[in-house]
């Protein structure tokens, strides 16, 4: 399981006010689904995409396991609008009879878990929303991540008799950070390798300079994702 250290809450957190990522995000999946729809949220984190789809869609629900990522999604939104429901439960322990029109699965675990989930509880459209690169964006190093392609992805969808529509993006989404030492913390945080140390001397390359006195660096990164769309009905058994 992610672990949701405050830390990370902290400069996601900063992030998500900074750039306009999930705005784009709400846009692309506003056209997508059904406007009258039922929207889940799986695996919800710090909630900035479902308070977003609140905007669109009369019933969203919003879920995570991690307790310390649904704290901080209600303390940041202390009265959510009543359409919003944010739930901290584990997905799997759902009751049978929970149901949803549309199911969004923002970063969320692995295919095979996300097949079973949506053809348990979801009647309509699934949705995945996945990273599109090969390596870890900030990690100095550049070390490569151990999750499937895109195209491996897709080919099992295929196996499985699912055909999805699908749409790649690149979206800015850098850290603005608010000193030289939330600098360093930031990518150390990050680093694939626990030995090697960072020193801001390494980063001046990376960062902008933004005259904001509250973030006075910023590191500019594009976000490559895939969003992968597909109807329930064409999960087969598993």
């Amino acid at each position: 399981m992610f672990e949701w250290t405050p830390d990370m809450i902290r400069f996601l957190e900063d992030a998500a006010g900074q750039t306009g990522y999930y705005r784009l995000l709400q846009t692309q999946l506003a056209a997508m689904l059904p406007p009258d729809a039922h929207v889940c949220d799986m695996g919800c984190g710090l909630g900035h995409l479902a308070e977003l789809l609140a905007e669109c869609f009369p019933r969203v629900t919003a879920i995570d396991r991690s307790a310390a990522a649904i704290d901080a999604f209600r303390s940041r939104l202390p009265q959510p609008p009543s359409q919003l429901q944010i739930l901290c439960a584990d997905a799997f322990a759902l009751p049978a009879e929970f149901r949803c029109a549309a199911m969004v699965f923002c970063y969320f675990g692995s295919l095979p878990d996300i097949l079973t989930l949506a053809r348990r509880h979801c009647t309509g459209e699934v949705v995945i929303i996945r990273r599109n690169e090969l390596r870890h964006r900030f990690d100095l190093g550049g070390s490569l991540r151990q999750s499937p392609t895109l195209a491996q992805t897709l080919e099992r969808l295929r196996a499985l008799g699912i055909h999805a529509e699908v749409s790649t993006h690149e979206i800015e989404f850098g850290q603005p950070l608010r000193s030289r030492a939330d600098a360093v913390r930031f990518f150390s945080l990050y680093r694939r390798d626990p030995g090697a140390e960072i020193v801001f001397s390494q980063l001046t390359p990376l960062l902008e300079q933004t005259g904001d006195p509250v973030f006075p660096y910023y590191h500019r990164q594009q976000k490559r994702i895939a969003i992968v769309h597909f109807p329930s009905a064409q999960i087969p058994p598993l």
